[in-house]
């Protein structure tokens, strides 16, 4: 009996040491888990489905921020000061400078038709205003007033692509600096019928999209759709937003339109440029 009891104890332990031996531990397991949960993760893994921009393309100045340049007018006038995107980039350590009415040819003309102009009769003046002799702006944002947003032909809308591809012809001379078009802003409804809002947005999402492709210096922001309505039903639709105006019957946006552009530029220009533009 004795015999019999000892031999099924024995038996008892070796089938538990057996079990343990083919048990992964748990910390095999949770490292399994983890590697299997960052080969998914594109952040971690350099997920090769993540566009990245080829090697030539503009790179910032080594040991300083750059200079930048915002040609504009009155709206331009609204995020660079009310908003605080002047502000925002001075203490990011941007050295920033604007040009708008009353200062010279380029700050006086900013339409679209004009801008084949600015890049041709007036670049040099564009890219070293303000600036000690010899120096030049590392990047140009530029960037019409709302009344552009008013394309009521689609011969309108090919003018004004025609416009900005006319200018690639000299950005593409000079790849040290980094040009960054910006969309119209949006009208508000009282200002503009459908159909010349719904070009806008097209314009908006061809400046924005295959004006861009394949460029070395060239990175466009739009804030087009960042102040226009998207819902097709409502009647802001791809005009300015009810909650940014200050007047039915002024497409100048207001305080609050004012800071969420400005916060957004800020933080998009400040982005790595592969996330920023691909």
């Amino acid at each position: 009996m004795r015999n019999t009891l000892a031999w099924l104890i024995i038996g008892l332990v070796a089938m538990l040491l057996l079990s343990c031996t083919q048990t992964k531990p748990a910390s095999a397991t949770d490292d399994t888990s983890s590697a299997s949960s960052s080969s998914e993760n594109p952040e971690s893994s350099g997920d090769s489905s993540i566009s990245q921009p080829s090697e030539d393309f503009w790179k910032p100045p080594e040991g300083r921020k750059p200079r930048f340049l915002f040609v504009h007018h009155s709206t331009g006038e609204g995020f660079l000061f009310d908003g605080g995107m002047k502000d925002m980039l001075e203490k990011d350590g941007f050295e920033v400078h604007n040009r708008t009415y009353g200062d010279g040819w380029v700050g006086d003309n900013t339409n679209p038709a004009d801008f084949p102009v600015t890049f041709t009769e007036h670049f040099d003046d564009l890219i070293s205003w303000d600036l000690p002799e010899g120096e030049h702006y590392d990047i140009i944002a530029f960037k019409s007033c709302f009344p552009a947003s008013n394309i009521c032909s689609d011969d309108d809308l090919e003018a004004y692509k025609g416009y900005y591809e006319t200018i690639k012809s000299v950005t593409r001379q000079h790849p040290d600096i980094l040009f960054i078009p910006w969309s119209t802003p949006p009208l508000v409804p009282n200002g503009t019928e459908p159909e010349c809002a719904a070009r806008a947005r097209d314009f908006a999402t061809w400046l924005t999209g295959p004006y861009i492709e394949g460029e070395s210096n060239l990175a466009s922001f739009d804030v087009f759709s960042r102040l226009a309505g998207d819902d097709p039903s409502a009647r802001d639709y791809n005009c300015l937003k009810y909650d940014y105006q200050a007047d039915p019957n002024d497409s100048h946006p207001n305080h609050m339109a004012n800071m969420g552009v400005a916060n957004d530029f800020f933080v998009w220009l400040s982005q790595p440029v592969w996330r920023r533009l691909y």
